[in-house]
């Protein structure tokens, strides 16, 4: 037995299954097919008709072995061509038939995605006779590649890397001790094109990590108008990332079984998505950083909340009608000097309310110097955060690239 491998039709790694254009060979003797050809006018070969993909069909001339693919897909008696088989005067056989072949593939090598070579084994020998009367053996080296103008692929995701044949034999049944069950194992490995799913979707996360737009004033050539505008950039870009990375996986997904084993693409994913993450998580405390104008860490919100709940408890021992405690909600107050009750607002101007903390302002809209001075200090700290971040992120992704890349 011989097959000559012409080219990869498809490979369909979700449903475990291959199609690949082939030309299958058989060849053999047989006994009942040997004549004189001195006796026939110098006749050395006959060509004789193969029907329906066996020689049990109804318009099959003669015999064919039982042969079939063990893991198959689709029957060859279907996916292969009927054609006729070449007789010698001798009684050796040769059937050689075009087509398609396509096993079911249990794929090694996929974890590797998408830099993986993806191997199929397939498995070949007799379904209704044991070796004791049908045992198929290589033809040669037991495989060929190409031959013609038309083998091979081009503009193609998968190409065939390299193919091997090898014997095997199953042990008898325990019932049946002198029938053992050979088979040939051909072991076919596929190469994936790799470069459009580097160019498509490594190459957009392994970008989309870094920080966006800095902190501070605007460069020169742009108006002082714009510093505000460059922080916001922030929260149009990075959100803009961690979609596209989940896009990609979403994209990616389709192309692969659902199974428990990560690939390396899922584990290269995982990682730039958590460092896209930990860049936006960044990208919030530094921008909250710069917009700060109050002492304590705490958001406002926070602030605002605790004040309120220490309102309520001076409150309700106030209702108990002590003068100490009514001394005792004059002296207590903030930072600031605010004393713990609801924000009020500060009248300024022609009846306009001066903002608070929870007033919309903009980021030079300071109430008092202390403000301002506040503000400084911590939009130093955010840029000064922002600038290590600058170096650590791409530093370390980069280190977690190279050793992913190291181990593919």
């Amino acid at each position: 037995m011989g097959i000559n491998f012409h080219r990869v039709h498809s490979v369909d790694v979700v449903n475990h299954a291959t199609d690949m254009i082939v030309w299958y060979r058989l060849r053999w003797h047989d006994p009942r097919l040997v004549w004189n050809a001195s006796q026939y006018g110098g006749l050395t070969t006959l060509q004789l008709w193969v029907g329906d993909g066996t020689g049990a069909g109804e318009t099959s001339e003669i015999w064919t072995p039982d042969m079939t693919l063990w893991n198959q897909g689709e029957s060859m008696q279907t996916s292969l061509s009927s054609a006729f088989a070449s007789v010698s005067s001798d009684g050796t056989v040769f059937w050689s038939r075009p087509g398609h072949l396509r096993p079911t593939c249990k794929f090694v090598g996929l974890d590797s995605f998408p830099f993986d070579e993806l191997g199929c084994t397939m498995e070949f020998g007799s379904w209704s006779f044991s070796g004791l009367y049908l045992r198929p053996v290589k033809m040669d080296a037991g495989f060929s590649i190409g031959g013609s103008e038309t083998a091979g692929e081009s503009f193609q995701e998968f190409s065939l890397e390299r193919v091997s044949c090898r014997e095997n034999v199953y042990p008898p049944y325990p019932g049946d001790p002198e029938n053992d069950w050979p088979v040939l194992l051909y072991e076919v490995v596929f190469q994936r094109a790799w470069q459009p799913y580097t160019r498509g979707y490594i190459l957009l996360q392994a970008f989309q990590y870094n920080t966006p737009p800095r902190l501070g004033p605007p460069p020169p050539r742009l108006l002082p108008s714009a510093a505000p505008a460059l922080p916001l950039l922030r929260f149009l870009l990075l959100p803009q990332a961690l979609l596209a990375a989940v896009a990609s996986d979403f994209v990616i997904a389709a192309k692969l079984p659902a199974a428990r084993e990560m690939t390396w693409f899922a584990q290269f994913s995982a990682f730039s998505l958590a460092y896209a993450a930990a860049v936006l998580v960044e990208s919030c405390i530094v921008i909250g950083l710069y917009y700060k104008t109050s002492e304590s860490l705490l958001p406002s919100c926070l602030r605002w909340a605790s004040r309120r709940a220490a309102a309520v408890g001076l409150r309700r021992v106030v209702s108990t009608g002590t003068a100490a405690a009514v001394g005792l909600r004059r002296v207590v107050s903030t930072g600031t000097g605010e004393e713990l009750d609801a924000p009020t607002r500060e009248v300024s101007g022609a009846g306009a309310h001066a903002p608070t903390e929870f007033s919309r302002r903009d980021a030079n809209d300071f109430r008092h110097e202390a403000e301002k001075d506040l503000n400084t200090k911590w939009q130093r700290v955010a840029c000064a955060i922002d600038e290590v971040a600058r170096w650590v992120v791409p530093l370390s992704y980069a280190v977690g690239l190279a050793c992913l890349l190291a181990v593919k």
